[in-house]
């Protein structure tokens, strides 16, 4: 399978795929249909029914993800990550050209937790630990605060609140 992927810089990077691959990075227990079996899919924000015929775009609807046994869950796992492109973009704003220096531990890099015990969220810090993030790395608090206050409703999507 050959892709074209958008970079945030606007580059364009066209990769290809074979079926090994797609089929090497599907988790195991994610759900897949059956052969002939109905599922639903997005794309350009629009959410399509497909029979899987276990062809390779079907395995790789699956392999990326983007399969789903109702309409509401296509339509939630949307919306969710529609929600994810207005918070980094917001932060990408707010950061204006800034990127997290994993070598200097001197300054802090922040990012947005949710508490489910205290039903807040907060702002992390830290200087040396990476973390498999879906949202930005944040330049200042100042920042982090500013999404809490202006995206809270995309948050409350991203973190399932």
């Amino acid at each position: 399978m050959k892709a074209t992927i958008k970079l945030e810089d606007g580059t364009e990077v066209s990769i290809t795929l074979t079926q090994d691959q797609i089929d090497s990075i599907t988790p195991k227990g994610r759900w897949k249909p059956d052969i002939w079996q109905d599922y639903y899919s997005f794309f350009n924000a629009d959410i399509k029914k497909y029979t899987f015929s276990n062809l390779q775009s079907d395995r790789t609807i699956v392999a990326l993800g983007n399969c789903y046994q109702t309409e509401k869950l296509a339509y939630k796992a949307a919306t969710k990550q529609i929600a994810i492109v207005r918070v980094n973009d917001r932060i990408d704003e707010l950061n204006n050209g800034w990127v997290a220096d994993w070598k200097d531990n001197t300054v802090l890099i922040y990012h947005i937790c949710y508490h489910d015990s205290s039903d807040r969220y907060s702002i992390c810090s830290n200087t040396f630990t990476k973390n498999c993030l879906i949202l930005s790395y944040i330049a200042t608090e100042e920042i982090a605060n500013t999404i809490i206050k202006e995206k809270k409703s995309d948050l409350d999507l991203i973190f399932n609140v």
